[in-house]
């Protein structure tokens, strides 16, 4: 439980600002997996995305700590809260490259971002937290599956499953910001999760040694782990100014900078249904930045 914690301090705008920033890099690395896909594995879209991720991590903490940042790195308060952001960090993001590779960017991930629909249910289950019932807005996923046309395509049900795990990494995160762990913490537990997983399939698949190997093919994978790392990192920063609950509605912005980019990249555009899904959503936003209750969780000062 966290309600004995001390409430961390709110920057809303600073929180908003960052979350839309971390939604561009993000529609950047859908667009680079997306043109990646034809090429390579989902396991190895995942281990290259991961790897990148930690590299550029470990240059990080070499260039602004001069080595001595990873004496501390891996020094977790909470291991078991890191254990599970990272199992579910690593599934969400095996759940979004699949439907990528099988759907087109707009419908996958705003399915895969449907996420804050369950951000309240996972808050309640986990942490005890009313369930503020302003969510009719999630009403909007039934316009994006298209009931009677692709209601029971699997396909889309894998970004949807992503955006389970994506619920619980997210409210995770917030936990362990609560618990004082550092960002460049959570974000090393995450990274080498995933290199470890998608490693150990890769090597029991050996799905690599059929695939297309060339500076173009692998120059998808490494930009789409530059931006995906650059997406993490804001996004895992804009957690610390305001709770997941507010913030999830302006992950939605991903949908727009990735319908945009699928327009001007192949030439598609998002079908009525998809639009109609994203409007009850737009709405939600509005409502939920003007009826968001100030006091969300009711946080008891520590004992001294």
């Amino acid at each position: 439980m966290i309600q004995h914690l001390e409430r961390p301090q709110h920057k809303f705008k600073l929180a908003v600002t960052l979350i839309l920033i971390a939604d561009l890099f993000c529609a950047i690395q859908a667009i680079f997996v997306k043109m990646a896909s034809p090429y390579f594995s989902a396991n190895t879209l995942v281990f290259g995305r991961c790897l990148v991720n930690l590299l550029m991590l470990y240059g990080w903490i070499l260039f602004s700590t001069g080595g001595k940042g990873f004496k501390t790195l891996y020094r977790a308060k909470e291991w078991k809260l890191h254990l599970i952001r990272s199992v579910a960090g690593v599934g969400a993001v095996y759940c979004l490259y699949y439907g990528l590779a099988l759907m087109p960017i707009g419908p996958a991930t705003l399915l895969f971002f449907t996420f804050p629909i369950f951000i309240p249910i996972v808050a309640r289950v986990w942490l005890r937290v009313a369930i503020i019932h302003r969510l009719w807005w999630g009403l909007g996923i039934l316009f994006v599956l298209r009931p009677g046309a692709g209601l029971f395509n699997p396909a889309a049900f894998i970004p949807l499953l992503g955006a389970i795990c994506g619920s619980v990494a997210t409210v995770s995160i917030r936990v362990l910001h609560r618990y004082g762990e550092d960002t460049d913490t959570i974000m090393a537990y995450y990274f080498t999760a995933g290199v470890m997983v998608s490693g150990l399939i890769l090597l029991f698949t050996r799905e690599f040694l059929f695939e297309t190997f060339t500076f173009a093919t692998t120059s998808l994978i490494v930009l789409a782990g530059v931006f995906a790392a650059l997406f993490q990192t804001v996004f895992t920063l804009s957690t610390k100014f305001a709770t997941a609950r507010f913030l999830s509605p302006f992950i939605y912005g991903i949908f727009i900078f990735s319908a945009v980019a699928e327009y001007f990249f192949w030439g598609k555009v998002p079908q009525m249904g998809t639009l109609w899904g994203f409007g009850f959503i737009a709405v939600g936003t509005i409502l939920m930045i003007f009826l968001y209750p100030k006091d969300d969780i009711q946080f008891v000062p520590k004992k001294k």
